[in-house]
């Protein structure tokens, strides 16, 4: 029944990000040679609004959690896109539309001390984030719609991150982990949490392991987040610039982190941020970019 449940919510969450009155047939998985001009589009419209850019590029600072001392020196493969075309039914004035799945590898290694011990740990993640965007019928141009947060995991780890909120002047948003299968959980797609230049974004976690080993970063920022009580972590950043920027979030379990004959076990999220000025309807569903 639990599961159930997640996964009508999760459905729930793809339909509220449709717009009313839209038609649709199924979702079709393509090649390249399908739609080979969208394709092309869509790729540029990614990388223009920062999508495909490496989510940890600069952020391999280190991080003080008391005695313990962790350096990631991760970075993110080339991403692998997988494209699901919908059609619109011109009788409806049904736009085209299409989602694109976004699949990275995160390789490196972790520099750990803890005491007077340092050692190194291994890292191979795997990463995914939905993409869904809306082709103009004006002008045939494609432009992004709503978009999940970009999740990665340790294959056969058990660290969870089931809650993360960004708090910001304008508003806040949450991102909910239903602790389902990554590829289930990242085609959900969210609102998009808004900043003003210059402004601060307080980042709240909850509901992980109270020994848990919580870091946050952003724009080549990496702090290591406090306790707030309980299973419940806090740390606050600095934006700046407009457009759409990006908030990480990485929980480890401790164990992983201070015994040097376990393997590296932890959980990314990595949630979208638009900076711009403050606007009417700022936490939409569909954004402009």
């Amino acid at each position: 029944m639990l599961a159930q449940g997640r996964r009508f919510c999760l459905f729930a969450c793809f339909t509220l990000a449709i717009p009313a009155g839209v038609t649709l047939a199924a979702s079709t998985p393509a090649t390249a040679s399908d739609h080979p001009s969208d394709e092309t589009a869509i790729r540029t419209v990614l990388a223009q609004s920062g999508l495909l850019s490496d989510a940890l590029a600069g952020t391999s600072q280190e991080a003080d959690f008391g005695t313990l001392h962790v350096t990631p020196q991760v970075h993110s493969s080339e991403p692998e896109l997988t494209f699901a075309w919908k059609r619109g039914c011109a009788q409806d004035e049904a736009q085209d539309q299409a989602d694109v799945h976004i699949e990275r590898w995160l390789t490196g290694a972790l520099q750990i001390r803890s005491g007077h011990h340092a050692f190194t740990k291994n890292v191979h993640d795997r990463s995914c984030r939905e993409v869904h965007l809306l082709r103009s019928p004006v002008d045939g141009s494609w432009r992004v719609a709503t978009l999940s947060a970009m999740v990665a995991n340790t294959p056969q780890g058990h660290t969870e991150l089931p809650l993360a909120s960004l708090d910001t002047a304008l508003g806040s948003h949450g991102f909910l982990s239903v602790l389902s299968d990554l590829d289930e959980l990242a085609v959900c797609p969210q609102t998009c949490a808004v900043a003003a230049p210059g402004g601060f974004v307080h980042v709240l976690v909850g509901g992980v392991d109270p020994d848990a080993v919580v870091m946050v970063f952003a724009e080549g920022q990496r702090v290591a987040a406090t306790s707030a009580g309980g299973s419940h972590f806090e740390a606050t950043l600095h934006v700046t610039g407009e457009g759409l920027r990006s908030v990480g979030v990485t929980v480890y379990s401790r164990r992983s982190l201070v015994d040097p004959r376990v393997a590296a076990d932890a959980r990314t999220w990595v949630m979208p941020l638009l900076v711009r000025s403050a606007r009417p309807q700022a936490n939409a569903l569909a954004f402009d970019l």
